[in-house]
């Protein structure tokens, strides 16, 4: 693991209006614990789409980090995507739902992908890269906190492949994003995160609506 990523709540204004973040994350040293859905030191604004059981902690891959330089010529650094663990050698966005990570002493769940936000364009001051992420299928992996523990930078990743019907993230974004006729693969998912339950749901009920 190349670093563990926290950050403070600072203020933002947008299209006129102020609002709080925590996507400004950094580095740190020493062990991180992960317990109680959250990451120790790490602030979060935005309680309803971030954080909780399911979305407890969030990752990025220096995969993903290298394709932003090569295709649009994006600088990132480890935590400028808002992500708490920056990994390597492990594919957070084309992780598997189900998959479990042994980091350090806690052990982690894939439950779902990060969904394209406005505050990832406020964090590099510029909009663009909000389109960018969506149309990159490469959203990062948002887990939940199976085993509480710490982690810490250099602690590796061992992947247990997760067992039932399940879904890679990548193609959970392209379903979001482009191919929303295959809503249903969601509902047969074992461990999706709700919210992917309550969008195929919501999308399968609107095609059935009459024209």
């Amino acid at each position: 693991m190349i670093s563990v990523n926290v950050g403070s709540l600072r203020e933002v204004v947008h299209n006129g209006r102020t609002s709080s973040t925590g996507i400004w994350k950094e580095p740190v040293t020493g062990p991180v614990g992960l317990r109680d859905h959250a990451v120790e030191g790490d602030s979060i604004a935005n309680t309803e789409n971030h954080g909780g059981e399911h979305k407890a902690v969030y990752a990025y891959s220096t995969d993903d980090l290298k394709w932003w330089r090569s295709e649009h010529g994006r600088i990132v650094l480890p935590g400028g995507m808002g992500e708490n663990l920056t990994l390597d050698g492990v594919e957070a966005s084309a992780a598997n739902v189900g998959d479990r990570w042994s980091i350090g002493s806690a052990v982690l769940e894939v439950a779902g992908p990060r969904t394209p936000c406005f505050k990832l364009g406020l964090r590099h001051d510029d909009q663009d890269i909000v389109q960018e992420f969506r149309k990159s299928f490469r959203w990062g992996a948002y887990l939940r906190i199976i085993t509480e523990g710490t982690v810490e930078k250099g602690d590796t990743v061992e992947v247990t492949p997760a067992t039932g019907e399940t879904i890679s993230l990548s193609e959970i974004a392209r379903i979001y994003v482009a191919e929303h006729g295959r809503a249903a693969e969601l509902l047969t998912v074992e461990r999706i995160a709700p919210e992917w339950i309550r969008f195929a749901e919501a999308t399968l009920a609107k095609a059935d609506e009459p024209a």
